[in-house]
């Protein structure tokens, strides 16, 4: 019998995911090495849907009752968690399924079947989902209930077929209050990764948030310190450059002007200076990264002035660079400076809460909450200020120059560490 219709994509959803394609496609394939049942399914292109998961630890009965008790409506003792954004494959033509009822005659449904990828879900009979269908030139959002299950393991790796019949009759307002136990959002681009491909909904807003701010970071950054011709991060001062090579060392170390989904926009920077491990061992940015372990900042440095070296040869102009200085030495008599305006080491060990720090800059307040251990605690009040503090720098200085790179770094990490899994994670 002909089809009735076709799925559609959603046509925003489908363009934003267009430049991650090939690598998410490469993310899957390490699934895919034997698996000739499955891998046309996957190969294609994903429909994405909005699906309702029965919550087994919140339904206040035995799920697997199945049609004995009532699914859907106001008497239904099932949970459901919605899922945003989730990508079903192998779905093309859904086919039409017809049933004779004595009082009414034909009744007229859909079915069809859609592959479910490893390390998702784990699909269960009478979960729902709601996708666009395509009739006569109209787009429509239906009802679909799953129907049955079929698990396959191919590769070690878990591989779900969910056959699925529309449900008519079924307001699904229930799904979106009463019966709704939690939000969530998949990511298509993890899938296949260490990174969670599923992840509560206020989590996920919040790596939209830290995504919002590193960009607009990086890209202060970028206006205040990025010398193309110099091929390096400098501060500009009325007689020359003032350099850093551990901050490069840094920056280079952790990727952080790469844009892993684009090369369109990277910066590659290198130490101009071909400073020893030795020294960038005694730097701020090394200090910063075995915080946790050692217990001790390095916050003080000089700068001192040196021969044009690398690519500053090629230009005329006065240089200094920064050194720093070990904690341990006594510093009388120095021409030292601290990086921070306050003595950030106090502050540390007594972090407990956010009310300890109400009284910090806005990039101090970041680095104390990653050094203290408590990068989990990032949250809105910290990017506002972030956010505020950047839109109204004006001018470059030493302590940004120094600073933001470490915040950056923050950031990044605070953005990973919502997609780890951990143990109270419901997907993972």
């Amino acid at each position: 019998m002909r089809p009735m219709g076709k799925l559609t994509f959603d046509d925003q959803k489908n363009n934003a995911t267009q430049p991650v394609k090939s690598m998410i496609n490469n993310n899957i394939d390490s699934y895919m090495d034997s698996t000739a049942d499955y891998s046309r399914y996957l190969q294609g292109s994903p429909n994405f849907v909005t699906y309702y998961a029965v919550d087994m630890l919140t339904s206040t009965t035995d799920v697997g009752l199945g049609n004995n008790i009532e699914q859907v409506g106001a008497e239904s003792p099932i949970k459901y968690n919605k899922i945003n954004n989730f990508p079903i494959f192998g779905v093309e033509d859904i086919q039409p399924a017809f049933d004779y009822d004595q009082d009414t005659g034909i009744d007229g449904s859909m079915e069809g079947q859609a592959v479910i990828a490893p390390q998702t879900i784990q699909p269960q009979p009478n979960d729902y989902f709601i996708f666009t269908y395509h009739e006569h030139k109209l787009n429509t959002l239906k009802l679909f209930r799953v129907s049955n299950v079929n698990e396959s393991a191919i590769n070690n790796q878990t591989f779900y077929q969910i056959t699925f019949i529309e449900e008519n009759g079924v307001d699904p307002t229930y799904l979106e209050g009463r019966q709704k136990a939690g939000e969530y959002e998949a990511l298509y681009e993890n899938i296949g990764t260490e990174k969670l491909p599923i992840v509560e909904e206020g989590s996920y807003q919040s790596s939209l948030a830290i995504q919002k701010s590193l960009a607009a970071l990086t890209e202060v950054y970028k206006e205040f310190y990025w010398n193309r011709k110099l091929n390096s991060f400098v501060l500009e001062t009325a007689d020359g450059y003032i350099y850093d090579g551990s901050l490069h060392r840094f920056i280079q170390e952790n990727d952080l002007f790469i844009d892993k989904n684009s090369f369109l926009t990277d910066i590659y920077v290198e130490n101009q200076l071909n400073e020893s491990l030795l020294s960038y061992r005694q730097s701020l940015y090394y200090s910063f990264l075995t915080y946790r372990d050692t217990k001790e900042l390095t916050l003080d440095y000089m700068l001192n002035a040196t021969s044009a070296r690398g690519a500053f040869l090629t230009y005329d102009t006065a240089m200094e660079v920064v050194s720093y200085l070990d904690p341990r030495l006594n510093l009388d008599g120095l021409d030292s400076k601290h990086i921070f305006p306050i003595n950030i080491n106090d502050i540390i060990p007594d972090y407990q809460n956010k009310q300890s720090i109400n009284g910090l800059g806005a990039i101090e307040r970041v680095l104390v909450k990653y050094l203290a251990g408590h990068l989990d605690e990032l949250d809105t009040e910290d990017l506002t200020k972030l956010n505020k503090y950047l839109a109204t720098l004006t001018r470059a200085d030493m302590s940004s120059y120094m600073l933001l790179p470490l915040v950056m770094y923050v950031l990044r990490e605070g953005y990973n560490h919502i997609f780890l899994a951990k143990e109270d994670d419901l997907y993972k």
